[in-house]
């Protein structure tokens, strides 16, 4: 799938640890696309959510993807689309 979108074979993660104080903050980074709004957009529309929002605002969007349940997958499988990902805390 990497080939067919025009990346490297193999890919590539940058994990940053900065203390701040008594805090740890981590930053991942992968070389992805990023976050596809539209795919969230039209999941929220799928589900009957986006009419709730309004006009949604770029930071609304990007908050969804932080919903129990929330995945823009069709299907899902033993990897991905089940929506637990980023809700987990």
């Amino acid at each position: 799938m990497r080939a067919e979108r025009g990346k490297p074979a193999h890919g590539r993660i940058t994990i940053r640890a900065a203390q701040e104080a008594d805090f740890v903050y981590l930053t991942f980074e992968d070389d992805g696309g990023g976050i596809d709004r539209e795919a969230i957009r039209r999941t929220l529309q799928t589900s009957g959510q986006l009419a709730s929002m309004g006009n949604p605002s770029d930071e609304d969007l990007v908050g969804a993807i932080f919903e129990a349940g929330f995945s823009t997958r069709a299907q899902s499988n033993a990897l991905a689309g089940r929506g637990m990902g980023m809700n987990i805390r």
